[in-house]
């Protein structure tokens, strides 16, 4: 039998309390996550840190010994620094440093190897480092004049070398090392770099004399540019900028005119 009016079902209303409960653990379980991420994130960049740290510092003794005694390290040595750095890097794929170290060592590697059959490659790999860095630390001369050593080296001699030479030297104006780089490559390619380019590199210079007269006078002669520069307040009195201005000054003064000797006169015996 069917009854007329069946008895109303009240809707059951939901236990506020229980999905309170269930929210608030979900979130508990997503931070807990997310600050175990961070914690690992953290813990890698650590350990990335002390590796480099101690790969970075046999890296600065060995480039003493190469300076020092002229001799490449040995291979051994040089693959055990560049692993340290390459975990490293793999740990913190996103630190500048490590790039940096790493495309001083391929350059390190070879500087002493003249034309080597591996030298191309070790350049290739300090190409990519030094590329790398820049793009993690845009902000930074030494990447950019590192970036425009390397391409010079390698012969990569492009738009992209002319606009690291000028970013080094808007970026780094008062650093001596970044001086001596872009100044040094600047005149290198003095010739065929862009005319806009030129007054970057002479400003440069002009910083440069300021406390490196003699290294600026030595770079410049080396490179054949003494005329670029000898006319600079602290560089104009160095010797070989007195001979270069004399040879300017021969070069613009007239040479005197010689008076023919009037007809039926005779010269003095």
């Amino acid at each position: 039998m069917v009854t007329a009016n069946p008895p109303k079902i009240k809707p059951r209303r939901p236990d506020t309390t229980r999905l309170r409960g269930i929210a608030g653990r979900s979130l508990a379980v997503i931070g807990a996550f997310a600050l175990l991420s961070v914690c690992i994130i953290g813990a890698r960049a650590g350990i990335a840190d002390v590796i480099a740290e101690d790969a970075i510092a046999r890296q600065s003794v060995l480039q003493g010994i190469a300076v020092k005694t002229g001799e490449p390290a040995t291979a051994h040595t040089v693959n055990a620094i560049r692993e340290a750095l390459l975990d490293a890097q793999r740990l913190d794929a996103g630190n500048p440093t490590l790039a940096e170290q790493l495309g001083e060592l391929y350059a390190l590697v070879v500087r002493g190897e003249g034309a080597n059959q591996f030298a191309g490659a070790q350049y290739d790999k300090a190409l990519e480092q030094y590329s790398r860095a820049v793009l993690l630390r845009p902000t930074s001369p030494y990447s950019w004049a590192n970036l425009a050593w390397i391409k010079y080296q390698t012969g990569r001699v492009d738009a992209v070398f002319y606009r690291a030479l000028e970013n080094a030297a808007r970026l780094g104006p008062w650093e001596p090392e970044v001086q001596f780089t872009v100044v040094d490559l600047g005149f290198a390619t003095w010739d065929e770099m862009p005319t806009p380019l030129q007054p970057h590199i002479i400003e440069l210079a002009k910083n440069t004399q300021r406390r490196h007269a003699d290294k600026l006078a030595s770079i410049a002669a080396r490179r054949g540019r003494l005329a670029q520069v000898c006319g600079f307040e602290k560089l104009v009195k160095l010797p070989a900028c007195v001979v270069q201005n004399a040879l300017m000054k021969s070069a613009l003064t007239p040479p005197i005119p010689v008076v023919p000797a009037q007809a039926g006169t005779q010269s003095t015996p």
